[in-house]
């Protein structure tokens, strides 16, 4: 790899930022390493926040290790999968969202206090080996004066010591101790032997004191769950890599959990990661006790049972839909990070990766190909436009969670025809093919037809606020074609119905 290729910088201010940002990130000038490579390095242009939340630009240097991926010799393609450690974290929104839904099911009229802890330079707190290091060399060329007043080329190698912000493996490895910080931090919020007046965290002067909401303020209704936790659960840890969240029951009776909850992440961090393993500027932001906190670029409020993008965050996608919709092309860029969003909010709403099929095959053949893809076609897969990104209140929990049906449905179909049955209100129906029908449709098809209309014919007569069916059947295609399709076509009005009603 040539050191021009090395220079790569994906901002135009990344050669005078690098040597400031690498700093902390490297070590030593090798003058030779054996096996030793080069790799680009990039500016990354993020958003952070300050000890007041309000959002400053940060810029974070990237690690292109899947650089020469077309040619199979970038690093991430040697590594081999079978050995990267296993993860958690992948469910940690799910599981924090069951655990507040739960909290909230056994405690109808209870404020849940939730907080947030951030571990600081998460990747830099763990060392590679040397072989490893020698696969990480960036290399620059910068122009500097020498003592005669010349301008004189010199050329940088630095060789990272830590772990790669860009290496395929380096969550999971990182992982292995932020679940380990984690797993004590829910040990000592469960621990009544551990008094934090007594013995409290290092930063107990840099968290603000918990903020409740009025108490006029009306709690969301928790509906059964189909996943059951211990009643007596009152709190609970989660965490992704290096972002860890806590909620708790704020009650009475539970006020030396809550006491605990306060201090548990910092503690446990500080334990482990010490010296100043915390985000000072985001603990002071983020650490305090609150009934409605951001986790995982999802605004979450457990006073109405509720989680939303944030407002600043949901603005701007929903302008960049629509100036990628307004362009006659887009590039296989755009198109990347289009997806990616979109797929963001189908994690929360997974039937809304219905939608995503046709996107995908076009961001597919942009890459393929290397030409920009037409976005004209992808006004038709849109499920409602921007409200199925934000809306007033957010989305309800109970909508997330993995609910008890309340309306449970049978279908069959056979060569002659179709028909349901509701097993909780004894409705039956069921339509007999033409002969033209019978030849022109497969069984699949007819099973999944029988689907459609059955969840159109029962759903109307739920009169749970937030119904939810659980339809039955023996054909697992129709069952996938109701969730997803393959097809490049715009997708049908059964299709589109089917999946509407499911993020309604």
């Amino acid at each position: 790899m040539t050191a021009e290729r090395c220079n790569h910088s994906r901002k135009g201010d990344a050669r005078r930022s690098r040597p400031r940002l690498c700093h902390s990130d490297h070590e030593g000038v090798p003058a030779q390493a054996e096996r030793g490579e080069l790799y680009p390095l990039g500016l990354a242009h993020q958003f952070t926040i300050n000890e007041k939340g309000e959002q400053i630009p940060k810029r974070r240097v990237t690690h292109d290790l899947s650089n020469r991926k077309q040619f199979g010799l970038s690093i991430n393609q040697r590594i081999d999968e079978d050995r990267i450690p296993e993860t958690r974290y992948g469910h940690a929104m799910s599981r924090f969202i069951h655990l507040i839904h739960h909290i909230r099911y056994h405690h109808p009229d209870g404020r849940i206090l939730m907080c947030k802890s951030d571990i600081e330079k998460a990747y830099r707190r763990l060392h590679t080996a040397p072989r490893i290091a020698a696969k990480c060399i960036s290399a620059w060329e910068t122009n500097e004066l020498d003592d005669s007043g010349s301008m004189v080329k010199k050329f940088i190698g630095l060789l990272l010591t830590r772990l790669p912000f860009g290496s395929s493996p380096a969550p999971a490895e990182f992982s292995i101790c932020s679940e380990t910080v984690f797993d004590l931090a829910g040990d000592l919020l469960l621990c009544p032997k551990w008094d934090p007046s007594t013995l409290p965290s290092p930063y107990i002067d840099r968290i603000p004191p918990p903020r409740r909401l009025p108490d006029e303020t009306p709690f969301g209704r928790a509906l059964p769950a189909d996943v059951h936790l211990p009643s007596f659960q009152k709190g609970g840890v989660e965490g992704y890599i290096d972002d860890g969240a806590i909620a708790v029951l704020d009650s009475p009776s539970n006020s030396r959990m809550v006491d605990r909850a306060r201090q548990a992440l910092p503690m446990a961090t500080h334990l482990v990661f010490r010296p100043t393993p915390q985000s000072i500027r985001k603990l002071a932001a983020e650490g305090q006790l609150r009934e409605s906190l951001v986790f995982l670029g999802w605004e979450i409020n457990s006073r109405s049972l509720s989680i939303a993008l944030p407002q600043e965050k949901a603005s701007a996608w929903i302008a960049s839909i629509e100036d990628a919709l307004s362009r006659p092309t887009i590039s296989w860029d755009d198109a990347k990070t289009l997806v990616g969003r979109l797929n963001h909010v189908g994690y929360i709403i997974p039937s809304a990766r219905h939608f995503l099929n046709r996107i995908r095959r076009l961001e597919c053949v942009a890459n393929k190909h290397g030409r920009r893809c037409s976005p004209s076609a992808l006004a038709a897969t849109s499920p409602s436009g921007s409200s199925s990104l934000t809306g007033p209140g957010g989305l309800s929990m109970n909508l997330v969670v993995f609910r008890l049906p309340t309306t449970v449905g049978i279908t069959g179909a056979s060569e002659y025809g179709i028909g349901g049955y509701c097993l909780y209100s004894g409705r039956a129906w069921r339509y007999e093919f033409t002969k033209v029908e019978r030849e022109a449709f497969s069984l699949n098809l007819k099973e999944f037809i029988g689907s459609v209309v059955n969840s159109k014919m029962l759903l109307p007569h739920d009169q749970c606020q937030y119904p939810c069916l659980l339809s039955l059947g023996d054909s697992s295609s129709a069952t996938g074609w109701l969730h997803s399709s393959n097809s490049t076509r715009p997708p049908s009005d059964a299709c589109r119905g089917s999946s509407r009603t499911a993020l309604v």
